[in-house]
């Protein structure tokens, strides 16, 4: 616990008409002009008010009255210590005379002096929060921006003025959303003209309107509208389809059909197998490609493709259709083949090719 009889740290009257600078628990080498002298009322030597510095038994003892001139007494201006009792003092109070400073604690200005850092940071901060808005140098924003931030940081701890630095820290921190909204609204412009750029690149697909209760009906003068292609019906087995350009095609009637040892597909009961037969009666070459189907009412069935007893040899193989060039006027034939489980009711769908309507052939009365 302190002494409450001790002084305070402050300036003194040191008993030879001028001051000296006691710091708590020692008088220090520091001393002012003596100030205008107190009335007796004030700094008399009281015994109940005065209190004595621990000084040494061989140095003379200072009066201290509370309530009279202690610290307060530092806002005289100190100017060179006295010359002429510059010896007496050293020899009383130890140390030197020497004039306060203007550093010394006493004396040190209450207004301290700019903030260099702190400026910095305020001025780089502004200047990346301007290029933040300017997209072609949002890039070297990003740098000022974080060297503002940490400038900025350094100058809320350096002594001087702490409103650039804390001003600087606020811009920064700003700037530094300001970049992150540019960046998502470029972003997100840059994505939508890929886009755009993609949707113009894709041709429009035309729509036909399908025809509805207003449309226009045939001319009464021309008669009905007449079909691109023929219209095909149901024929009987046996019977041949021919088409517009003189392409014609024909389905026998279906036989009993034993598969052999390298027939593939036949998993049914019954295996029926028919003879087809294109016929090129048009001017130009047809390059066949027909892929007939077979039905059995609502009955599966499996189509059989067999390459015979000799795999090598021609003229026994069923199931592959015909894929050479038929010229004008020739004819091409080949068999194919199913397994049913019930052969009396069939309908065998086929065409010359993907270019011709399927024709439709059946037993069926």
């Amino acid at each position: 616990m302190s002494d409450p009889t001790r002084a305070p740290a402050g300036w003194y009257e040191d008993g030879t008409g001028g001051r000296r600078y006691w710091d708590g628990d020692a008088w220090t080498q520091y001393v002012a002009p003596g100030s205008a002298a107190v009335p007796p009322s004030q700094g008399g030597f009281d015994p109940a008010t005065t209190v004595v510095l621990p000084v040494g038994d061989d140095r003379p003892t200072i009066p201290f009255v509370w309530g009279s001139r202690g610290s307060d007494a530092a806002a005289s201006s100190p100017t060179a210590a006295v010359g002429a009792n510059r010896d007496a003092t050293t020899q009383s109070y130890g140390a030197p005379a020497t004039t306060v400073p203007p550093g010394h604690p006493s004396t040190e200005p209450s207004n301290p002096g700019p903030n260099v850092v702190g400026i910095i940071a305020l001025v780089v901060a502004i200047v990346g929060l301007v290029f933040a808005f300017i997209p072609a140098v949002s890039g070297f924003a990003w740098i000022l921006v974080a060297v503002a931030f940490v400038l900025s940081i350094i100058g809320l701890f350096v002594r001087g003025a702490k409103w650039p630095a804390a001003a600087g820290l606020v811009v920064s921190i700003i700037a530094a959303i300001v970049g992150i909204v540019m960046f998502v609204t470029f972003l997100i412009g840059s994505v939508g003209s890929v886009i755009d750029d993609i949707d113009e690149a894709i041709p429009d697909v035309p729509v036909f309107p399908l025809p509805g209760e207003d449309a226009p009906g045939p001319d009464p003068d021309t008669g009905p509208a007449q079909p691109e292609a023929p219209v095909v019906g149901d024929l009987a087995f046996g019977e041949t389809m021919t088409w517009d350009d003189g392409v014609a095609l024909t389905v026998s009637a279906p036989e009993p059909y034993t598969p052999s040892d390298l027939a593939v597909g036949a998993t049914h009961a019954n295996h029926v197998v028919f003879t087809l037969t294109i016929t090129n009666s048009s001017t130009a070459d047809l390059q066949p490609l027909p892929l007939p189907t077979l039905s059995s009412g609502d009955q599966d069935v499996s189509q059989i493709f067999d390459v015979g007893g000799d795999p090598f040899g021609p003229g026994d193989d069923v199931g592959f259709p015909p894929t050479a060039t038929v010229e004008s006027g020739g004819s091409v034939s080949w068999r194919a083949a199913w397994s049913v489980d019930d052969p009396s009711s069939l309908m065998l769908q086929a065409a010359p090719s993907f270019l011709y309507p399927s024709a439709t052939f059946t037993d069926a009365p």
